[in-house]
Parts: structure tokens; sequence; C-alpha cells
């Protein structure tokens, strides 16, 4: 129901009997259009308002964004960042990679102390005679002139150009470096006197003095300390050995 005024008389009437003519707009009546605009200003500034709220409730963002898949962490910063994946690079070179690391480095080591003990022993395979004195030495010198050929496998005598290698083509290694220092540098070694073996240290007797240096390497195969057994033993009871 609507109160009008007919005549200067207030009525009550229905709603749908009240007609308005072109254009007409009754006091206290607003035309459907303006109502829609007023209505549709009102919601958007609704709008606006609800978002700028929404957009500073961190529960409710949080929220949305779970609701699409995206994960936050406790500081509100997306997991999957770069910070996370800095994170998890970190955590898998401590779990994987660093232990693969220290264990390659360890290798690289003992690959290392074996390759010297290499050296050394195949230079006092030919180090017979040297002064128990200068042995150490003797091992740095000699050591200091052998590189080892990745090729081969083999210790062998530097040269500025690469390798050093004998008449008949081979590397000229520990054996050809040691006679060399035996003949350039003779005071590395005891006096010696030649006999139909080769260069030895015999006695006045003519015997064979040796020095355990060479019972050492001798020793470390069987075959050929079997050949010299009994002359070592007969030395060490006729005291023909050095220390």
């Amino acid at each position: 129901m609507a109160r009008v005024l007919i005549n200067g008389e207030e009525h009550e009437v229905s709603i749908d009997d009240i007609t308005f003519g072109e254009n007409e707009v009754p006091k206290g009546f607003v035309t459907a259009d303006h109502l829609s605009k007023e209505v549709q200003r009102r919601v958007a500034s609704a709008k606006k308002n609800a978002r700028a709220e929404l957009a500073s409730d961190e529960a409710f963002v949080r929220e949305i964004l779970e609701a699409k898949g995206i994960e936050l962490r406790d500081d509100g910063s997306v997991k999957g960042s770069p910070k996370d994946i800095k994170e998890m690079e970190q955590r898998w070179q401590a779990q994987h990679l660093n232990p693969v690391r220290t264990q390659l480095e360890e290798s690289m080591k003992t690959i290392e102390s074996l390759r010297m003990a290499q050296r050394e022993n195949e230079i006092l395979k030919y180090a017979d005679g040297v002064k128990p004195t200068l042995r150490d030495a003797f091992l740095r010198e000699a050591a200091s002139r052998l590189a080892l050929d990745e090729e081969t496998g083999q210790w062998a005598i530097k040269e500025k150009d690469g390798f050093r290698y004998t008449s008949d083509g081979r590397l000229a290694g520990a054996k050809e470096l040691v006679e060399e220092m035996r003949q350039s540098a003779p005071d590395w070694f005891a006096s010696s006197k030649m006999t139909g073996s080769g260069l030895q240290n015999v006695s006045s007797t003519g015997k064979r003095i040796w020095t355990q240096a060479e019972i050492e390497r001798i020793a470390r195969d069987p075959d050929e300390y079997a050949k010299h057994r009994e002359d070592i033993l007969a030395a060490q009871n006729e005291g023909r050995i050095q220390v």
C-alpha cells in the first residue's frame, strides 16, 4: 500500500493501481534506471571495500591459496620459492654430494700415496749400494727426476719436452736413472769393486758385502731371495752386512 494525495486529500492505494505519465516522477519515488545505477554503485563500493579487507586478512589469504594448491611457510612466504629451492639443494648436497666428494678426495689421496710408494719401490729395486745415511736424500733426488707416464703407467725420466727413451725405444725409468746417478754422482754409493757379476761391494776375501737395504729388497721377492739365501746367512755370520 502507498499513501498519495488526491485533490489535497491523503488516500491509501495499492501500488499496483498507481500509474505515471511519461517522464513523470512523483515526489518520494525514483526511476528504475536511477535505482539500478544506485544499486550498482553501492555494490561496486562494497566489493572494493570487501577486497581491501580480505586482502589484509592473512587467514583468508592462506585459505584461498591453499585451496588453489599453493602452500605457505610459517612466515607467509610461498613454498617452492628460490629460498626453498636453495634449501633443498643444500640438503641434497649434504646428504648425497658431500659424502661422495669426501670419499673421492680420500680415494685420490690413497691413489697418490700408492703411486709415491710405487715410485719409491721402483727406485729401491736398482739402488743397491746406496749409503744408508744418504738413503732418504737419494730417494728424494731420484723421485724428483721421475714422472708417471699415464698412458703406460710407468715411471720414467722427465725431460723438458716429455720423457726420455732408451736406444731401443723403451721408456727410460728407475733402472736407467740409478745407473746414471751411480756414474755421475758416485758419492751416493759405498765404495765398490768391479766383479764379473757387475758393480758390487766386496770384502777383502772377495765375498759380497750385503747392505740391509739390499736384503730387504730381495726379501720382497721369494724367488730372488732363494737364490741368495745361503750367502746372506753366511754374511750374517761373517759380518758382511752393512747397516
